[in-house]
């Protein structure tokens, strides 16, 4: 899913809160720049 076009925010919004939740380790990144992917980290 296209976070831009689903949460309706410009991008720089966007990156403030994805920093956010990778920092508190809720989400994942893979891959970088246009190809960057997130996900929900699987809780162990």
């Amino acid at each position: 899913m296209n976070m831009l076009a689903y949460a309706g925010k410009p991008e720089s919004q966007l990156n403030g809160a994805n920093n956010d939740l990778l920092a508190s380790g809720i989400v994942e990144r893979q891959g970088e720049r246009r190809g960057t992917l997130y996900r929900i980290s699987e809780s162990d």
